[in-house]
């Protein structure tokens, strides 16, 4: 599996084109009294799926790592117990069972690593290529230290578990961060829908209230100028509401 070729199932992606849509034609009623002018926006619709792709491919890599943490506890407690490098993983794997569904990134990973195991690939190389696969930094820089201990003869049930402690506290950090942006993100989500409810709740409620900017020059340039403002000030809400650690 290509991590870094994810695309949108058939239904999500008819979800996003429909909102897509639907936020496009209601744009067009409110800015310009047509809803039809919402048909503008199809030029921007490949970039709004290309984002929406881009935010489930990142979301899909999330939960690897999450998994992939478990596999290394899974694993380091299974070299604990005495068994081989190549026997503690399948037994970690093993363990996995009892968390994860067989159709769950991790387990489908797994299985083709003791696969690719069974023909006489070294598990240093699979997780490698998983890591390269998958473009998560900390996969790759487990591979590349998993790698160096085996062959230097490192104690690699301490780097495993030591390794699998790192992400933990990473993730809970992250975590942490999420819950105390949480509230901002609920604020911010309201913002973004408080100036489209102004103008609908004006325009339903004061019917013909905004007819003086449709239909001529200076309307159509003061109300495309409120909508960049507008589109402006949403994408620097969401560079502010990114978080990386």
């Amino acid at each position: 599996m290509d991590y870094a070729a994810y695309k949108l199932p058939v239904k999500e992606k008819l979800k996003w084109i429909t909102l897509y849509m639907l936020l496009a034609f209601l744009i067009g009623y409110l800015f310009y009294g047509a809803i039809p002018v919402g048909l503008l926006g199809l030029p921007a619709l490949p970039f709004y799926l290309r984002q929406k792709t881009k935010e489930a491919g990142e979301q899909r890599r999330q939960k690897l790592l999450i998994e992939f943490r478990d596999l290394i506890l899974s694993y380091s407690h299974s070299l604990k117990a005495g068994y081989s490098i190549e026997n503690g993983f399948r037994e970690g794997y093993k363990d996995l069972k009892w968390q994860y569904k067989e159709d769950d990134l991790i387990m489908e990973e797994c299985r083709q690593i003791i696969g690719k195991m069974e023909n006489k690939h070294s598990l240093e190389e699979l997780i490698t290529d998983l890591g390269v696969r998958s473009g998560v930094e900390e996969i790759i820089d487990f591979a590349s230290v998993f790698s160096v201990a085996k062959k230097t003869g490192g104690n690699l049930p301490a780097i495993i578990s030591d390794t699998g402690i790192k992400i933990s506290d990473k993730l809970a950090v992250k975590e942490e961060i999420e819950l105390m942006f949480a509230a901002k993100r609920f604020e911010q989500k309201i913002m973004n829908c408080i100036p489209l409810f102004m103008m609908s709740y004006i325009g339903l409620g004061t019917p013909g209230y905004f007819d003086p900017l449709y239909g001529n020059a200076a309307g159509i340039a003061i109300m495309t100028a409120s909508l960049i403002l507008y589109a402006a000030a949403y994408f620097l809400a969401q560079k502010i509401m990114e978080i990386r650690i």
